[in-house]
């Protein structure tokens, strides 16, 4: 299914999908988003993460 999203939808976990638009920081394994909503991040996905943030911070 996660095949079938646009691209600025990102998998932070093995257990969550994240639209990277909405992300208000990164803290160490964790994704913010509005409403004080906390989106675990695991190691695995972490790196990726990172660049698309970087690429929309451009």
């Amino acid at each position: 299914m996660s095949k079938r999203l646009p691209v600025f939808f990102i998998r932070a976990h093995k257990s969550y999908i994240v639209n990277i638009n909405k992300v208000l920081s990164l803290r160490i394994n964790e994704l913010f988003l509005p409403n004080n909503v906390t989106i675990p991040v695991s190691r695995s996905y972490l790196t990726n993460i990172k660049k698309k943030l970087l690429e929309i911070a451009r």
